[in-house]
């Protein structure tokens, strides 16, 4: 599906007004994509979801998960890499 951009101007007292109807963290943008869809009867509930606090919560999530595996195989690294300790009896000897 092609998508086109929207760009216009509003004076101050449009932006505080558009700014009252945010939902949570919404942005600006948002506020007005989702009052333009919604004044078109088009269905808005992905865009509610797009919310900066929840992208920034799902990015927090895949960084820890990539970090705990990260973790987890340095690890098993270490564990691989990790040598015995040799004992100094079984040193070679000097002649």
């Amino acid at each position: 599906m092609a998508s086109h951009l929207i760009s216009f101007r509003i004076n101050d007292s449009e932006m505080e007004a558009l700014k009252q109807l945010a939902e949570g963290n919404e942005s600006s943008n948002l506020v007005a994509q989702r009052l333009l869809k919604e004044r078109l009867g088009l269905s808005t509930g992905s865009l509610t979801e797009l919310s900066t606090e929840r992208v920034e919560e799902v990015i927090e999530q895949v960084v820890s998960d990539r970090f705990s595996r990260l973790e987890a195989e340095v690890e098993t690294l270490k564990k691989q890499l990790q040598i015995e300790p040799i004992e100094p009896e079984r040193l070679p000897t000097r002649a």
